[in-house]
């Protein structure tokens, strides 16, 4: 069997079953644009590929030769294009134009010059080399965060830019036979297409796993943690706290009266003020801290080296801000405070959570609107 007919057939299987392998991701509603788009590429080019093994048998040479290299281009540019949608960016339209004019003066070329396939051999892999340049660049710079399936993506994106380009100075500059250019084309062109589809599934399958961890870690209606992530985050900061003897400090807030707000104004609009709190919340505290919703209107603020006077005077700042905020329809807002600091070497999770809410109790039983705490004893 001719070696350039294995090669195809092979790479056309590849294709084929990257795009099985793609389409299903569609399924899944922020990145569904990218996923079928990917599956198409694929799809195209797998088809692309089968013209060349069995095209000869039903077509002219000339209508399979035209045909191949639609399909080629046109899965080529979807592949592209993939890579800028997937980053949630607009294809530049400017620059995809720009990295086909060389696969188009293939087409031109083929026409004019039928006996000169090594040029429009060349041509296609400046393209083709242009393309993974500038969809790697995309992934490299606007896909965050990046998992090993992007790192991997970028790879081998680069890797065909570089077999593509060496082909490409083979074919137009160095005028190398149409032997050893199909031995290269045999490496660059199955690793391209495998190692895409396989780091692309990657990166997939990893932002889905990323997505559902965030998910069973957030609060659906503020976006802040939720109770069980924030008892896992409490642990591990108290165990090193304990270990270094190091100050760490639990403040719970309340919003007062929120019954009230449910009873008057509505559920919805309740919902709108816990939310407008909760970015309150974040926005007042440092990148290190944990702000989390542990109940209806209940949250709580981890706060590493942070000691109880330092917390106090942080929750009492918030307190005012909190009286500054306005919740929808006008409603004024105030919040209780209770916090409470690390004890001592044998303090567990829980007892901290006890003694912050025993102080954001005193606060309710003394009128509400303040900030109420437990002060620090001798670390043991």
């Amino acid at each position: 069997m001719d070696e350039s007919i294995l090669v195809s057939a092979v790479v056309c299987a590849l294709c084929f079953l990257m795009a099985i392998a793609m389409l299903p991701l569609a399924g899944r509603e922020s990145p569904a644009r990218a996923a079928i788009l990917y599956g198409t590429g694929f799809l195209l080019m797998g088809a692309s590929v089968l013209t060349y093994v069995v095209g000869p048998a039903f077509m002219s040479g000339t209508a399979e030769i035209l045909l191949r290299n639609a399909l080629i281009l046109a899965g080529f540019a979807t592949l592209w294009a993939s890579a800028w949608i997937r980053c949630a960016q607009p294809v530049p339209v400017l620059l995809m134009l720009m990295i086909l004019v060389p696969w188009l003066s293939s087409f031109g070329l083929y026409l004019v010059l039928s006996d000169r396939p090594l040029l429009r051999f060349g041509f296609a892999a400046v393209s083709i080399a242009m393309g993974c340049l500038a969809s790697a660049w995309c992934l490299f710079r606007y896909k965050l965060p990046r998992n090993v399936g992007d790192i991997g993506t970028v790879a081998v994106l680069v890797f065909g830019a570089a077999g593509e380009a060496w082909i490409a100075c083979g074919a137009l500059l160095f005028g190398f036979d149409r032997q050893t250019l199909m031995g290269v084309y045999g490496v660059v062109a199955p690793v391209l297409f495998v190692g895409l589809g396989i780091f692309v599934f990657q990166s997939y399958a990893l932002d889905a796993i990323e997505e559902l961890n965030q998910r069973a870690q957030t609060d659906p209606l503020t976006g802040l943690l939720n109770r069980g992530a924030f008892d896992e985050r409490l642990a591990r900061a108290l165990a090193t706290a304990q270990r270094y003897r190091r100050p760490l400090s639990v403040v719970i807030v309340d919003i007062d009266h929120f019954k009230d707000i449910n009873d008057t104004h509505g559920h919805a609009t309740g919902d709108q003020v816990l939310v407008a709190f909760a970015q309150l919340l974040q926005a007042q505290s440092r990148t290190v801290d944990s702000v989390a919703r542990i109940g209806g209107e209940e949250f709580a603020i981890l706060m590493p080296e942070v000691d109880a006077a330092r917390a106090a005077g942080y929750a009492e700042r918030l307190r005012h801000a909190v009286e500054r905020l306005h919740g929808p329809e006008g409603i004024g807002i105030t919040a209780s405070f209770g916090l409470a600091d690390l004890l001592d070497a044998r303090q567990e999770p829980a007892s901290l959570m006890a003694l912050a809410d025993q102080a954001l109790y005193a606060s309710k039983a003394g009128g509400r609107n303040r900030v109420s705490w437990c002060a620090r004893a001798a670390a043991a």
